[in-house]
């Protein structure tokens, strides 16, 4: 009886095991036959404004530098700034030895002293000798008038009688005539010399007094020229002299630069080219100063570079704290377009295949590829022309993995 009870056991459980497995592998069968669901995160699509923007990088420089150098040469007196000094326009940055220019300056005002005196002397003489002696001429050309009146009177009388014969009446009417004539140009010279007060004779004292006036002028010019002086509200940018040195005229000696402002030179496309206006404001970022700012344009080469093909736009931006510094790295942005209420998705859910555009949407827990046309664009998001609604669901995450048909989980 036992042993038929092992038996009988032993069937039981070899059956009961049989059915389980049978269980198992079915379950297993209807697991395996099922689409896996992949979990992904979606956002709505919305409308929004936005502009698009371009950016590109530029170098900063300040908005005016200048070179400064003497205009005599010499040697250097005085050195009154160094590198990095703050410096106003009219400030004396160097001077040089002029103690010879200053001997010439004096003895140039002597000679124009005298030449002024001398002046004044020849005019008073002058003046005063020719028009005595206009005087006395006229004086002697009245007296030979009056005498030959009296004399052709004379003849008019004995002509008459017969006394004197016609060929001497008209020799004695000739006389008074030529005494007439010589009595009206000494009467002129004598009101010319009295009304001009400025008789010719004084024309080499002027001339002195003119050459005189010249050289005061120009040794008063070296004189300021060997101070030189700040042109612009700067900083000291270079030094290239010491007190004692000599220099020559022309050689670069200062630099200073105005860097209130700063400016950045870029070159862009034409397409870029063509939608910015000068006066447009435009955002610039300085990563090295983790530093945003608001530009403006304020050039726009109206021809392309021969050899690039790239147009040369100019930014100008403040600088009003001095943090700028000249030769820093300057990323500028332009706004291009701007609209208002435009349906966007993230850039990170846009896919491409073979040139086209796409993005997945979430349709009640199916993940739906979507072919869409896009329009402009900024850093997070991009403009979609077509195809897709307000409010639809965007796989912004895992939407590399899908497949249009897989089940998603949000």
């Amino acid at each position: 009886m036992k042993l038929r009870f092992n038996r009988i056991f032993s069937n039981t459980s070899a059956a009961v095991f049989l059915a389980m497995m049978l269980v198992f592998t079915s379950g297993c069968s209807k697991l395996s036959a099922e689409t896996p669901v992949k979990k992904v995160k979606t956002l709505a699509v919305q409308k929004v404004d936005m502009a698009q923007s371009e950016a590109y990088a530029g170098k900063l420089k300040a908005a005016q530098e200048i070179l400064i150098s003497s205009k005599l040469s010499g040697k250097v007196a005085a050195v009154k700034y160094e590198i990095g000094d703050t410096v106003k326009k009219g400030d004396l940055l160097f001077s040089l030895d002029n103690n010879e220019i200053k001997a010439q300056q004096l003895q140039s005002q002597s000679s124009l002293g005298q030449a002024q005196a001398n002046l004044s002397y020849t005019r008073d003489f002058a003046t005063s000798s020719q028009k005595l002696e206009a005087k006395q001429k006229f004086e002697s050309a009245k007296l030979q008038f009056n005498d030959a009146k009296n004399l052709l009177d004379r003849y008019k009388t004995l002509y008459e009688s017969g006394a004197v014969s016609k060929k001497q009446m008209e020799d004695v009417e000739m006389g008074f005539n030529n005494a007439k004539l010589n009595l009206d140009r000494a009467n002129e010279s004598l009101k010319i010399l009295e009304s001009s007060g400025a008789p010719q004779s004084v024309s080499l004292s002027e001339a002195q007094l003119g050459s005189a006036k010249a050289a005061v002028e120009l040794s008063n010019l070296q004189l300021d020229n060997s101070e030189i002086k700040s042109p612009i509200d700067g900083v000291v940018s270079m030094k290239n002299i010491d007190a004692g040195e000599m220099i020559s005229a022309g050689a670069p000696a200062f630099a200073v630069v105005d860097n209130s402002y700063m400016e950045a030179e870029l070159e862009v496309p034409a397409k870029t080219a063509l939608q910015v206006r000068k006066g447009d404001t435009v955002d610039v970022r300085i990563n090295l100063l983790a530093l945003e700012k608001k530009g403006e344009i304020f050039a726009i080469s109206p021809a392309a570079d021969a050899k690039s093909g790239l147009y040369t736009v100019k930014i100008r931006l403040g600088n009003e704290h001095q943090t700028l510094k000249q030769g820093l790295i300057a990323e500028i942005s332009f706004n291009l377009a701007k609209k208002s209420g435009v349906l966007t998705v993230p850039n990170q859910a846009i896919l491409v295949e073979d040139g086209v555009e796409y993005v997945f949407i979430n349709e009640k827990g199916v993940a739906r590829k979507k072919a869409i046309k896009t329009g402009i664009s900024d850093e997070k998001f991009t403009e979609v022309l077509d195809s897709i609604s307000e409010g639809a669901e965007i796989v912004i995450e895992g939407q590399s993995f899908l497949n249009d048909g897989d089940k998603i989980k949000v």
